[in-house]
């Protein structure tokens, strides 16, 4: 993950990094510009995932060589934000 461009990759969907505060990080999905609505926002090891329909196929096309994992929760959110699921990711 670069420092200056940061990147999340989740089940073969790319995220780019689009606002930072104190707390949180928000996250877009880098096919916005295609309308795609899910977004990411992350707090400590915990991923809250908003609109979890992508408008699109899975895209990310690098490889996962070289790319750091992390142990995060993810919670998962319909469009009215109600939670959908909690999944606890390992290390792989």
């Amino acid at each position: 993950m670069g420092r200056k461009y940061p990147k999340m990759i989740i089940d073969g969907f790319e995220f780019k990094l689009y606002r930072h505060t104190k707390t949180s990080s928000l996250w877009v999905c880098t096919r916005e510009r295609y309308k795609c609505k899910v977004r990411l926002v992350t707090t400590g090891k915990q991923v809250h995932m908003k609109s979890i329909s992508h408008n699109h196929e899975r895209n990310f096309e690098g490889s996962y060589d070289g790319l750091a994992s992390q142990r995060v929760t993810m919670f998962y959110r319909d469009d009215k934000l109600h939670l959908v699921n909690k999944i606890c990711l390992e290390n792989q």
